[in-house]
């Protein structure tokens, strides 16, 4: 039982996906009524087959002469075709009011974005919490970046650990070895 125990804990701990939130700048200028593809890949540069999203703030918004409804949405999520998104208000005077300030992208539906009653641009900061991939694609302990775990990266480790001196020449080492 204590096995089971103890191996369903680790499974657990290195099976969690690590959710990450990034912050998006969306400067997008608008016609009324027209919709808007708004493409994730384009804004993150990564693939993403779910995201949560939130409008962080909303900077720079300069509408015409008319109050404005804008969405971020995607539609249909449901049977009734009915469209699911973030929704806020632009007044002329340039105050934002929110009714629903996050939405929860699925990547089989198009993302648009549309302003109801005014022309104008919009500078968006866009949170986007999501499973993004793992930037850091070199190899582990590979100390000194030549693409190969060897000696001379174990070498250069226990330099760094002794000495706490990450500026140790290579070249140095390399020579030591040429000498033994």
């Amino acid at each position: 039982m204590k096995y089971l125990i103890l191996l369903l804990t680790l499974t657990m701990s290195f099976g969690q996906t690590e959710l990450t939130t990034r912050v998006y700048e969306l400067n997008q200028d608008f016609d009324a009524g027209i919709e808007y593809d708004i493409d994730l890949l384009e804004i993150t540069g990564y693939e993403l087959d779910f995201a949560f999203l939130k409008i962080a703030k909303i900077t720079d918004s300069y509408i015409d002469d008319t109050d404005t409804n804008c969405r971020l949405y995607y539609y249909p999520t449901s049977p009734e075709g009915d469209w699911n998104g973030i929704t806020w208000d632009i007044y002329d005077s340039g105050a934002v009011s929110y009714s629903k300030l996050s939405l929860t992208y699925d990547s089989s539906y198009q993302l648009k974005l549309k302003f109801d009653d005014a022309s104008g641009s919009v500078n968006l900061l866009l949170s986007v919490t999501a499973e993004f991939p793992q930037e850091d694609t070199g190899l582990q302990g590979d100390m000194n970046d030549d693409e190969i775990l060897d000696i001379l990266d174990v070498v250069l480790m226990v330099n760094i650990i002794l000495d706490g001196d990450q500026s140790f020449n290579m070249l140095d080492t390399i020579d030591s070895f040429s000498r033994i």
